[in-house]
């Protein structure tokens, strides 16, 4: 999802059987179409962030992608990639499960806040794995 990382600490990939937190390097939004299907009939999701729902997948990329997380070496994001799926046209290893940011990183004070985090809803078969993956790639990104 995010386009470039630019991230104030160094950025490991992380990944297990379930789930994959996908930081894109290359100069694409590749993640943003999908993630923008899966949410826009889902103001909900946006209910306690300070940013969105967004009305097209344009606004999305332009308010989000290129205006928040794209201008600050404290912000980075990624998407959620879902290895259970099948590959999709965005991402060869499944299809995107949402997103994970942290806001708010100094190198001064050697921190980094957990932003924000939205799973989205699945269509077939509701289980909480995805969502307690994606938590313990935080505090595992965290922790080293």
């Amino acid at each position: 999802m995010v386009t470039r990382i630019d991230f104030c600490f160094p950025v490991k990939e992380l990944s297990d059987d379930l789930v994959k937190p996908r930081d894109s390097q290359e100069k694409t939004n590749k993640h943003a179409g999908p993630f923008f299907r899966g949410s826009k009939d889902h103001p909900e999701l946006f209910r306690y962030m300070s940013i969105g729902p967004f009305d097209s997948e344009k606004e999305f990329v332009s308010v989000f992608i290129d205006d928040f997380v794209n201008t600050k070496s404290s912000v980075a994001c990624f998407a959620i990639i879902d290895k259970k799926k099948s590959p999709s046209d965005a991402d060869n290893e499944g299809e995107v499960a949402g997103m994970v940011s942290y806001m708010a990183a100094s190198e001064v004070h050697l921190s980094a806040e957990v932003g924000y985090i939205i799973i989205l809803p699945l269509t077939n078969e509701p289980t909480s794995q995805p969502m307690q993956s994606v938590c313990s790639f935080i505090m595992l990104w965290i922790a080293r």
